[in-house]
C-alpha cells in the first residue's frame, strides 16, 4: 500500500507542479483533485472500482497527516460522473476547473470519454490522468498535460494475443480459429491492428476474421 500511495502522489503532484498549479501552502488548505469518471452509464462498474481506489488512497494520506511537500496539505477529492458520454466528460472537466477550481482532472476512464476531456484540461493549462484511455495516438499529439496509467492499446491487442500462445502452450492445446471483436472506436481499431500483426507472426493462433462487437456487456468490458 505504501508503495501505491507514493506512486499516485507522486503523480498527482508531478502534473499539478510542473504546470505551476500547485505551491506550498498552508496545511489548512486542501489540494482540490478533480475526479471525472463514468458513474453511471455503460462503463459505471469501473468508474466506480477506479473512484474506489480513489478515495482509499485519498483517504490514507490524509490520514496519515496529508501532503509533506505541501505543508501537510490534505487531497480533497472533487468528483463528477460523466455518464459515459464523451461530451458530458468534456463539460464536467470544465466545469471543475472553472468553477470549482481544481488544481488536477483524475480521470476519465475510456478512450472516447478523455479525447473529447484532454482538449479541455490543455486549454486550461490543468493536468489530466487518465485511467483506462489507452489510445495510442493521444501519446502522439504532444499534449502537455495528459498522460495514463494504462498502457497503450496496441500494447494491449499484442498482450491478448501473447496471453493465448501462453495458454495453448502451457495447456497443450490447439486454437483451431480466433475471431477478433472490437469496439468500434479508436482503442478497438489499434488494438485489432496490433491483434493481427502478432497473428501474422504466430500462424499456430490462425485468426478466421475480425471485426466490431455490436455492443453488450463485451463492449462495456473492452471500450477502453
Amino acid at each position: 500500500m505504501s508503495g501505491l500511495i507514493t506512486c499516485v502522489t507522486g503523480t498527482i503532484m508531478a502534473c499539478a507542479l510542473a504546470l505551476g498549479l500547485a505551491t506550498p501552502v498552508a496545511a489548512q488548505a486542501p489540494l482540490r483533485v478533480g475526479v471525472v469518471l463514468p458513474l453511471s452509464g455503460r462503463n459505471a462498474a469501473a468508474g466506480q472500482s477506479n473512484l474506489f481506489g480513489m478515495r482509499l488512497v485519498a483517504d490514507t494520506i490524509n490520514g496519515a497527516g496529508g501532503i509533506k511537500s505541501l505543508g501537510g496539505a490534505k487531497l480533497e477529492l472533487v468528483v463528477a460522473d460523466n455518464a459515459s458520454a464523451p461530451v458530458s466528460s468534456a463539460g464536467e472537466a470544465r466545469r471543475l476547473i472553472e468553477n470549482e477550481r481544481v488544481a488536477v482532472i483524475l480521470g476519465p476512464y475510456s478512450t472516447p470519454e478523455a479525447e473529447a476531456t484532454v482538449p479541455v484540461t490543455e486549454r486550461a493549462g490543468v493536468g489530466m490522468i487518465a485511467t483506462q484511455a489507452a489510445y495510442d495516438g493521444l501519446f502522439e499529439r504532444n499534449y502537455r498535460g495528459f498522460t495514463t496509467v494504462s498502457m497503450t492499446a496496441s500494447q494491449f491487442g499484442t498482450s491478448y494475443f501473447e496471453f493465448l500462445r501462453w495458454i495453448a502452450k502451457s495447456q497443450g492445446v490447439t486454437i483451431k480459429t480466433l475471431a477478433i471483436t472490437y469496439p468500434d472506436n479508436d482503442y478497438g481499431q489499434t488494438a485489432a491492428k496490433s491483434a493481427q500483426r502478432v497473428d501474422r507472426r504466430r500462424p499456430e493462433l490462425p485468426a478466421h476474421g475480425s471485426g466490431p462487437h455490436p455492443g453488450g456487456a463485451a463492449a462495456q468490458a473492452a471500450e477502453s
